[in-house]
This record gives structure tokens, C-alpha cells and sequence, in this order.
């Protein structure tokens, strides 16, 4: 029995058996009621069993909607629910499994590692090499990818000029080198090129001068060319020591050196290249050194002078006077400061206050935060307590009993609580 004769005949015995059911349910009502004889009623037919489906027909259902409403029909409605079904839980668990596909299916196949140093390649432009072919000198720095980008792109709005030097040459018109100089600017100074330039420029001017020079042959594998001989040169230079911080000082000597190759036909030649160029850099290491030296001297006589001054003017601002009274104890202490007019004002010593000594109040010991103050002055309260001792006892102040003022003032030593600082406060007292 074929898959589609198979569901015709279970979608029949689904039909009647769902109308036995039917019939059934009626039944049952209509005994519950007791208003109609049992015996007057269908019950229904006996239900039919269907055939069962393998797992490759139910595979095939889900699978082939098109082939299902076509082919297959009709399919029984438990069955078609069963597929539903199925088909809904599939699409959701595609759609679950495209996003779990989607974060972290961008992956790198194969990847490739990008040189630091690696350039894109570059082409001279003919002009270039018709200038160097005519000795005109192109400056160095025209020769960095960006000036030979513009020139090979839009070599129309370079100036040129008709070829007077060699008339019977091929090239009619050349590059105006003096006129593009106004614009682009000379090589002469070091501050329109910088180290890292100047090496790319190099190898791009190397370049241009192997496209001119004829190849080394067997015939004659020794000849040299301005190729080679500029190769040697640039290699010279990158090699010192200080390439990168004395660019400004060697480069003017590279330039020249370099013209000589070009003018003068001039092969490189180590040792003249370590002696001047070494000549030079010794130079002005040794000038730096000296320049230096002259700063340091400078700065430390400035330094000392300034100190010297700072020292006259606070031994000035101190009032460093010398007297015989006070000349073993150094400078004199004065009850005044000056304020920022330049005008003496009063101070007390023991408190800072705007009073002098003899006018600080006795019962006044310690600041507002309970510290103590600088000094103590101990003689005003020798005074008054001798004093009200003398009232007390009916004796004039500062004179014993059973003696007089005169003998008193001459023969009583001073009272024993008086200190060292009260001493000084009555020498500096005005």
C-alpha cells in the first residue's frame, strides 16, 4: 500500500469514527435525561483501527509540505497536527541555531601579516628620471612615496619647460626643477626632511638611478655605477652611531657628498666619508661640550650672586646693627615688624600681638588653642607681687622692713624669680 492510499483510508476511518463518537455522546445525554427509550437510538458504529506510519513517511510529511497538500492528501487531522507541530518546533530551533551561527562565524581563514617596514610599491615617474639622466639635481625629498604619487598621478600640473640644455635629445620638454622648487622647496635645508624621509627617499632615489644605469654585464662584472656607489652612501649614513640625532649636523655634509658622486663621477670611498663626516660630528660634540661647560659657570655665579644678595638684603631687612650692649649675642631684637608699606609697627615678643613687652597682660599665658606662648616675661609679676607684699606688710614697694629705700635699692639683690628672658626684655625694652 502506497503512502497516499494509506492516508485516504485513515482519513476515512477517522471520518467514521469520529461520527461514531458522535452518535455516542447523544446517547449518553439522552439516557441521562429519560425522555427518550434507549432502544430507540443509535450508539454508534464500532471503531476502526488505521494504519501506522514509519518514521521515514512521517520524516517525508514533515519535510515536503508542496508534496503534502499535493501528492499525499488527504491526511487525517491527528496526523496533520502531529506534522504541525513538528514543523513549528523545527523553525524554531533553526532560527535558534542561526543566531548561535551568527555570533562567531566571522573567522579569519587564513591571515596575512603585515610588514612594519614593507611599503606599497612605487613608480618613479619618467620626468624624474629624464631629470636625473640631464644631471639637473632633483631635491632628495622629492623622491618619498608621496611626492612620487602626486607626480605619477598628476604629473600634468607639474611645470615643465622645453629641453635647451640638449637639443637633439629625445625628451622635447623637461621638468622645470627651479620653478617646482618654488613650490615644493630645496634640499639645502635639513628642516624639510627628516630621518626616516630621508631613508625612504633614499631607497627611491637608488631605485630610480638602477632604472637609468645599464646592467653589470660578464663582459665587465667590476664596473661600477652611480647606483651601486649611492647605495654605499645611503648605507654609510644609516649605519652611524647618532643617525637619528645629529641628522642636522651630517646632512649638510651628505648632500654635498652626494653631488660629488653625481657631478664629479666621484666612486664612495670609506675613508673619506669617516673623515669628514666624523671631522664633523667631533666638532660639535666637542662645541656642545664647551657650550655646556660656559652654561654651567654661568649658572653658578648667578647662583652665588643671588645668594650673596639675598644675604646682604636679610642682614639689611634684620636691622644687624653692632653695639657694645648686645654684639656677643649677634643681630638685636626689635618689638616691631615692619607691615607691607614699609612702616615699623609693634609686636610683642611673647605673643605677636600689636603691643610691646612691658604692656603685655599678665593674666595672658596661652593662644586661643590652648598653646603657650613664645616666651614668658616674669619681671612685671616680681613687681606686683612685691609690691602687694610692701601693702600688706605697710611698707612702701620694693623696701624690706627695719630698712631704708636707699640702703634697700643698694644692697637688695634682685628678686630671685626674675629670668634670663626678663633680663633681655629690659636690655631691648625702649
Amino acid at each position: 500500500m502506497t503512502l497516499r492510499e494509506r492516508n485516504l483510508y485513515n482519513h476515512e476511518v477517522e471520518v467514521a469514527n469520529s461520527a461514531s463518537k458522535q452518535l455516542t455522546c447523544l446517547y449518553e445525554d439522552a439516557i441521562n435525561d429519560d425522555d427518550t427509550p434507549a432502544m430507540t437510538i443509535d450508539i454508534g458504529k464500532r471503531l476502526r483501527a488505521s494504519y501506522k506510519y514509519t518514521e521515514e513517511e512521517m520524516e517525508l510529511m514533515i519535510t515536503s509540505p508542496e508534496r503534502c497538500t499535493s501528492t499525499l492528501a488527504p491526511i487525517p487531522a491527528p496526523v496533520l497536527d502531529i506534522i504541525i507541530a513538528e514543523r513549528t518546533k523545527r523553525a524554531a530551533a533553526k532560527k535558534e541555531d542561526g543566531k548561535s551561527e551568527l555570533a562567531g562565524s566571522l573567522v579569519m581563514a587564513k591571515a596575512k601579516k603585515i610588514d612594519v617596514l614593507s611599503r606599497p610599491p612605487v613608480s618613479i615617474p619618467d620626468v624624474f628620471l629624464v631629470a636625473l639622466k640631464h644631471k639637473l639635481h632633483p631635491p632628495l625629498f622629492w623622491f618619498t612615496d608621496t611626492r612620487l604619487r602626486f607626480a605619477t598621478e598628476r604629473c600634468t600640473e607639474l611645470p615643465m619647460k622645453k629641453n635647451t640644455l640638449l637639443p637633439n635629445a629625445t625628451e622635447k620638454s623637461i621638468l622645470d626643477v627651479t620653478r617646482l622648487m618654488k613650490e615644493w622647496g630645496s634640499d639645502e635645508n635639513p628642516g624639510d626632511i627628516s630621518p626616516l624621509t630621508w631613508m625612504q627617499a633614499m631607497k627611491n632615489f637608488v631605485k630610480a638611478l638602477e632604472v637609468l644605469c645599464p646592467a653589470v654585464t660578464l663582459a665587465n662584472p667590476t664596473a661600477s655605477s652611480y647606483a651601486e656607489e649611492m647605495e654605499l652612501h645611503g648605507r654609510f649614513f644609516v649605519a652611524l652611531p647618532d643617525f637619528e640625532l645629529l641628522f642636522d649636523v651630517w646632512y649638510p655634509e651628505e648632500r654635498e657628498l652626494r653631488n660629488m658622486i653625481l657631478d664629479n663621477d666621484i666612486g664612495f670611498c670609506k675613508d673619506l666619508w669617516t673623515s669628514r663626516v666624523g671631522n664633523l660630528i667631533t666638532a660639535y660634540k666637542n662645541d656642545r661640550n664647551d657650550r655646556h661647560e660656559r652654561n654651567d659657570r654661568y649658572d653658578r655665579y648667578e647662583r652665588n650672586d643671588r645668594n650673596d644678595r639675598y644675604e646682604r638684603n636679610d642682614r639689611n631687612d634684620r636691622g644687624d646693627r653692632d653695639n657694645g650692649r648686645n654684639s656677643f649675642r649677634g643681630p638685636a631684637r626689635d618689638s616691631f615688624r615692619r607691615n607691607d608699606d614699609g612702616v615699623r609697627a609693634l609686636v610683642c615678643l611673647i605673643c605677636g600681638q600689636g603691643h610691646v613687652v612691658r604692656d603685655h597682660p599678665k593674666n595672658q599665658t596661652e593662644f586661643r588653642d590652648r598653646k603657650e606662648y613664645f616666651s614668658t616675661y616674669e619681671q612685671n609679676y616680681a613687681q606686683m607681687r612685691a609690691r602687694e607684699d610692701a601693702e600688706a606688710s605697710g611698707h612702701p614697694a620694693g623696701v624690706a622692713p627695719f630698712t631704708s629705700a636707699a640702703f634697700a635699692a643698694e644692697t637688695t639683690p634682685p628678686c630671685p624669680q626674675t629670668t634670663v628672658a626678663a633680663a633681655c626684655a629690659t636690655a631691648t625694652t625702649f
